[in-house]
């Protein structure tokens, strides 16, 4: 029976010849068959065919679509030939005989090492091969008859009656011989070779719906399925008066494609709608050159000019000329919004449907849809945005088509694990991994134990390779270095919890424990030696190639091992190894091969997509292509999501440019012209077309830039001034610019944002801060304070409130990665930690020598001469400060220790005084800082705090790293330049112990006041602010535009540019708390070194 085809302008057009098809259905046991051509489409297919089908009377929504197969154009093969078992032809089984032909000669190893490896190789030309026969099957035709030829094309010459086909150059006909090869392998015909003539239980008629244009394997299929069945195809083109222009007298050329060749522009219809519908024009033509001619089935909605979205739809469907009608600033059918960048578009886009919600009326989540070129990069700004509530309304977001590893913990999991074996194994990579949630469930561990492991691989300073080995695996031919490996911190960590600490010195296996290691720790620590002995083994195997099979069983036993075999997040990956292995056969291969092919299934589309819910749907441009919704956006069209990827030089479909061949550029036109054509009532854009770094307009991406250009042909207008079309909002980068809150200013007779938070903020922004009249009087529930909490005041207040009261850890920036390579030098922590523990050794009149190699053994030190370096260096500065010191009669040991408990005021203050030298009246502070200025803070405090308890001490001494010294430095003289410097700090007569528990209660206020009020000092800004505004907004600009800026405390509460009047504004809390705070330890120099210092 004849095959009929017809067209439908488009995809809601299907629905009642589908239910019509399925209810003319003879035997209601027989299973009625419908191809579509995506998920997105079966899923919104079913639901239509349930309001239509079974329903208990019409208008009711209570109907059922049962015994029907609805799937897509791949199964349509599977119609004529029930094929039992496996089909050797599928890819996943042609990648590995494609493996094995290329394991059993050297001839194709140039090809295996431009893929990177032989399963790579093979998998690349096992796509290639499923391409060609799908999509070239005349060419495998004649290379199953041994002929080296291209594709027969409808366009050839033909001499003597022999049609003249194009041979394979000397550079591509290796894939021809390949191929061959393979085919001798497999001993099957191919795919096109293979007898069309229907072998199965043919169904009694079939339904192919919603697709745009078929390839000649697909017609030639369904050609033969007709000869059994009652086959009906109804395809979509947007254009009926195009369809009927492109009816050409085209000769018939049965299983031969001619060439795609240039085509005129006509002048009656608009260039858009021409060249975005090129597409359609080569799928008439290829039809036509088959014997086919579609009919065109009339729409089944009426024409709709009445706003600027249904005049376009209109020129595309029917006119094919724009109508010259004005557009008016109130409509909003067709907006485009230029953002800043991909989260800005977010926030963007939510606020555009909060705009239609309440513009359209009874607008349902459901019917509004988020397309998106690359829904990977927006779906965690997606979710984010939604995820809030503004003004006690939430909008549902569903995030649809996302990748395996996206919606499965287990295949995350083993995607970090597929990453991390063969790699650097960098300190976050591996944390990666430890700290997944199965991981940590496993071991019954929680966020408590990451952060005892961040602590202890920061003091061992662990920073790449699992050891020495592995290091030289990954290139490095130095020597079996340990240093700065995960094996050796690991044996230092476990080591210092179950050896008691001592004096650094080589232990078992010449490692030296690590210090201050609480033996409650010891699970923790052996939790992380688990996961780095799995990863150890799987890495340790990665040096020889095994099969695939081989090593798919080692990977499920590595995530066992982390896992757990009872837990249920590991179905799915297991899944996709099972089928990998199902595939595989026994040809050895390297493990960097399993790793790249493992992680590319893993980023796949999962199977079970949410594509219709009850939600606003955000899913990729392809799997709800062309169903209808009221509200269609699309976000992020972006050169930057749209570029495809490059050609592959030898791919013969690139040798020859036929109908109905994918072209990147007219797909992406095409599927922006479809998402417009299915929207019924708004269509909504955004991009990043704003620059993030000077504000600028940028350039939109051509298709976009062709589409406004069509919107100008519809009566969008363009402003003089902005440049800007009619259709083009700008935003401001920020949600809370007051730009977001002005009527007019975005949208017209509107403000844009609805976030009241954001205009709570907006308010906010260069407002003057409210004058507090008593730093007193904002003081936290304080009854104790210690010692060392005042010394972070008297340091830096902010300290107090980012680490205590937002409980932020400023050891060092989280969001920077440790460096996976060798450190050259030490720290800044690092050296004032090791230069005091030599000072430390030297006192205790330990041996330093025994203490610098311990040090070199720890790892802690950089690797070679360069750790050579460091360590004399740190050994040279104890010396020096020792020997200074003895020289001025200073004793830098001794002293006694005095426990503090102080009333001052309504509070408590309780410590611990150490080094203090009563019989000389006097504290003596050694540090290896050479920042004296804070030792300068912490000792004064220090020296009034003794007085306030009522110590017999005048002064206090404070021997410190002299500024100018490093090793081997002289002075003017030549003379070697001073290691120390020893200064002197006294309080002033008038400070008695009264006066000092007094100045102690204030300071304990201040600490108060600091917990609850962020107090930055901006450097040398808030005391000079005081005195000099002019000279303190100098200071101030001068440290916010400093290199320091970027980590100090100041940045993370402020902001990366705080403005100076906002920051102290007249009455502002951090000027007041300034105030009070040099009130109480003002610290003066009083002329020279002799004289020293002197806290007023």
């Amino acid at each position: 029976m004849p095959m009929r085809i017809e067209y439908v302008s488009r995809l809601d057009d299907i629905c009642e010849p589908a239910a019509a098809f399925l209810a003319s259905g003879q035997d209601i046991f027989e299973c009625q068959h419908i191809v579509v051509p995506t998920m997105g489409v079966k899923a919104w297919l079913t639901s239509q065919l349930a309001t239509r089908l079974g329903v208990s009377k019409p208008g009711a929504l209570d109907g059922v679509v049962a015994n029907v197969d609805i799937s897509f154009p791949g199964t349509l093969n599977r119609l004529l030939h029930n094929r039992s078992g496996i089909d050797p032809w599928a890819v996943e089984h042609l990648t590995f005989s494609v493996l094995q032909v290329l394991a059993g000669t050297n001839e194709y190893d140039v090809h295996i090492a431009r893929a990177g490896g032989p399963l790579l190789a093979a998998r690349a030309i096992a796509d290639r091969f499923d391409r060609y026969h799908m999509r070239r099957p005349a060419m495998i035709r004649n290379w199953e008859e041994g002929i080296p030829v291209l594709s027969p094309t409808a366009n050839d010459d033909v001499r003597s009656g022999e049609r003249v086909i194009n041979s394979l150059s000397p550079s591509d006909v290796w894939q021809f011989h390949l191929w061959r090869e393979v085919r001798k392998l497999i001993n099957e015909p191919s795919p096109p070779a293979r007898d069309l003539e229907a072998t199965a239980q043919v169904p009694s008629s079939i339904l192919v719906a919603g697709l745009q244009t078929l390839n000649l394997q697909q017609i030639q299929v369904l050609q033969h399925l007709a000869k059994k069945s009652d086959v009906q195809v109804l395809l979509v083109h947007p254009s009926a008066p195009l369809q009927k222009r492109w009816m050409s007298s085209i000769p018939e050329t049965p299983g031969l494609v001619p060439v795609r060749t240039d085509i005129d522009l006509p002048d009656d219809v608009d260039p858009l709608v021409f060249a975005w519908l090129r597409g359609a024009h080569d799928a008439q033509l290829m039809l036509a050159s088959q014997g086919l001619i579609p009919t065109f089935q009339p729409p089944s909605t009426s024409s709709n000019d009445s706003d600027l979205l249904h005049r376009m739809q209109q020129t595309v469907t029917t006119t094919l000329i724009a109508p010259n009608q004005k557009h008016e600033p109130s409509d909003v059918s067709v907006s485009i919004h230029r953002c800043h960048n991909i989260a800005r578009q977010a926030e963007v886009l939510h606020g555009a449907i909060l705009h239609a919600f309440n513009d359209l009326p009874d607008l349902q989540p459901h019917e509004v849809v988020v397309l998106c070129p690359d829904i990977a990069a927006a779906a965690p700004h997606l979710q984010a945005t939604f995820a809030r509530s503004i003004s006690g309304v939430q909008l549902p977001l569903v995030v649809a088509d996302r990748g395996i590893r996206e919606v499965s913990a287990g295949a995350e999991l083993l995607a970090d694990l597929l990453h991390l074996v063969g790699s650097r194994c960098s300190v976050d990579d591996m944390m990666t991994v430890a700290t997944s949630p199965l991981v940590l469930e496993h071991l019954r561990l929680n966020s408590e134990t990451v952060e005892v492991w961040e602590r202890y691989i920061e003091r061992t300073n662990i920073r790449w390779g699992l050891d020495a080995q592995q290091r030289i695996r990954n290139g490095l031919h130095a020597g079996a270095i340990e240093a700065h490996s995960w094996k050796l911190g690991l044996e230092r960590m476990i080591l210092g919890a179950v050896l008691p600490d001592a004096s650094a010195k080589s232990e078992l296996g010449g490692v030296v424990p690590l210090a201050d290691v609480d033996l409650a720790d010891v699970d923790n620590i052996a939790a992380l030696i688990s996961i780095f002995n799995t990863v150890l083994q799987l890495d340790g195997a990665s040096t020889s190639n095994h099969s695939v099979g081989t090593w798919c069983d080692m990977l499920e036993t590595a995530l066992i091992e982390l896992c757990g075999e009872d837990s249920d997040e590991l179905a799915i990956p297991f899944q996709q190894i099972d089928t990998l292995r199902a595939a595989a056969n026994e040809t050895p291969v390297p493990f960097n091969d399993v790793k790249v092919l493992v992680t590319d299934i893993l980023s796949s589309a999962a199977g079970r997509q949410p594509l219709r819910t009850g939600a606003i749907t955000a899913t990729s441009m392809v799997p709800l292509r062309g169903v209808p919704y009221r509200v269609v956006c699309v976000l992020g069209f972006d050169d930057t999501a749209l570029g495809g990827s490059e050609a592959e030089g030898d791919d013969l479909v690139e040798r020859q440019r036929l109908l109905g061949d994918s072209d990147l550029r007219l797909e992406i036109r095409r599927s922006f012209l479809d998402a417009m054509l299915s929207a019924s009532d708004r269509f909504i854009v955004s991009c990043t077309a704003t620059s993030i770094r000077n504000n600028t307009m940028l350039p939109l991406a051509t298709p976009l830039a062709e589409f406004v250009d069509f919107a100008m042909r519809h009566g969008a207008t363009k402003d003089s001034e902005t440049h800007l079309s009619s259709i083009e909002m700008a935003h401001p980068r920020h949600a809370m610019s007051p730009t977001n809150f002005a009527h007019g200013a975005i949208i017209a007779n509107s403000a844009w944002s609805h976030d009241p938070g954001a205009l709570k903020s907006a308010l906010a922004i260069g407002a003057p801060s409210k004058p507090v009249s008593s730093v007193g009087g904002v003081v936290a529930d304080l009854d104790i304070v210690e010692l060392g909490q005042i010394e972070q005041l008297v340091i830096d207040p902010l300290r107090l409130f980012v680490r205590d009261t937002l409980d932020i850890n400023t050891w060092r920036d989280n969001e920077v990665a440790v460096p996976a390579q060798f450190p050259l030098t030490l720290t800044k922590q690092q050296h004032r930690l090791l230069s005091a523990e030599a000072l430390e050794e030297l006192l205790d009149e330990n041996d330093i020598t025994q203490w610098q190699e311990a040090l070199h053994e720890s790892g802690i030190l950089p690797v070679g001469e360069f750790g050579t370096l460091a360590a004399n260096e740190l050994v040279q500065l104890a010396t020096g400060i020792v020997r200074e010191a003895a020289a001025q009669g200073i004793s830098l040991s001794g002293g006694g220790s005095h426990d503090i408990r102080i009333s001052a005021g309504s509070r408590l203050v309780v410590g611990r005084l150490d080094n203090v030298h009563l019989e000389t009246n006097r504290i003596v502070m050694r540090s290896t800082e050479s920042n004296f200025d804070k030792v300068k803070k912490t000792a004064a405090l220090h020296l009034l705090v003794a007085v306030a308890a009522g110590l017999s001490v005048e002064s206090i001494v404070v021997v410190s790293r002299h500024n100018d010294w490093s090793p081997g430095s002289v002075t003017k003289k030549g003379e070697p330049a001073p290691v120390a410097s020893i200064r002197t700090i006294r309080l002033s007569p008038a400070i008695d112990q009264e006066v000092a528990i007094a100045r102690l209660g204030k300071l304990c206020d201040l600490v108060a006041t600091a917990l609850l009020t962020p107090c930055g000092s901006f450097d040398k800004a808030a005391s000079e602010a005081l005195t000099d505004r002019s000279k303190a907004k100098d200071s101030f600009n001068s440290f916010v535009h400093g290199r320091s800026y970027g980590w100090s405390l100041e940045q993370v509460v402020y902001g990366i540019s705080p403005s100076f009047d906002d920051v102290f504004a007249p009455g502002a809390p951090e000027l007041t708390f300034r105030e009070q705070f040099d009130q109480q330890l003002s610290i003066a120099y009083l002329g020279s070194p002799k004289k020293g210092y002197e806290v007023a």
